[in-house]
């Protein structure tokens, strides 16, 4: 299917086009009354959650899936710490020598 308005072909289940045209012939969604037509914007628009409406089961695989995630972030920072924890050791112990010469 072929856009008029600018003339690329599309895949004949095209709804909307990329230039923004509407196939009417395959606009049955726009007809659904919890469709949103596409907001056209150039500027990032900022969005606020209020809530979100998952069965718990779902959450609860999400939540596992979060708690594995943390995991290899939690090994990294410990390493950090550890390094970080070493070089304040060792150089306050060179210092305690020092002092004690």
């Amino acid at each position: 299917m072929d856009c008029p308005k600018c003339k690329i072909t599309c895949p004949p289940d095209t709804v909307r086009c990329d230039c923004g045209h509407i196939f009417k012939s395959n606009a049955v969604a726009y007809n659904n009354p919890h469709y949103k037509k596409p907001v056209e914007s150039t500027s990032p628009q900022e969005v606020t959650v209020k809530g979100i409406d998952m069965p718990f089961w779902n959450m609860v695989g999400f939540m596992v899936k979060w708690t594995l995630a943390a995991i290899p972030a939690m090994i990294i920072i410990s390493v950090i710490y550890f390094i970080i924890a070493a070089v304040v050791t060792g150089g306050l112990t060179g210092l305690i020598s020092l002092i004690e010469k």
